[in-house]
């Protein structure tokens, strides 16, 4: 199975990039009586970046040079929090595989 792609858009990190989030808070919609649907995702971080919110990153931070001059060593994702949810941002779209979508009344 293939990762999801949202063709340069989506997420909330720039463009390639996919948003996560533990919860359904930055997602969650309004209405007792409305089906709400949330995917459920398997999702790979590695090492994330902790920072504020940043529609300008096309790709991780470069992480600090302790590699000596010239490291291209970049973090594997990017994280902080919005809403009072933790978001991860992956800029791979294979970091992330669809487990689960659920359906509910909320």
């Amino acid at each position: 199975a293939s990762g999801f792609s949202f063709g340069g858009g989506g997420g909330g990190g720039g463009g390639g990039a996919s948003g996560f989030s533990f919860g359904a808070g930055p997602s969650h919609g309004s209405g007792p009586h409305e089906v709400k649907e949330i995917v459920l995702a398997r999702v790979l971080v590695g090492q994330p970046c902790e920072m504020g919110p940043d529609s300008s990153l096309r790709m991780p931070p470069m992480k600090p040079n302790a590699h000596g001059a010239g490291s291209q060593d970049r973090y594997d994702s990017v994280t902080g929090m919005t809403g009072g949810s933790r978001v991860y941002v992956t800029y791979d779209n294979g970091a992330a595989k669809p487990a689960y979508k659920i359906a509910y009344r909320g």
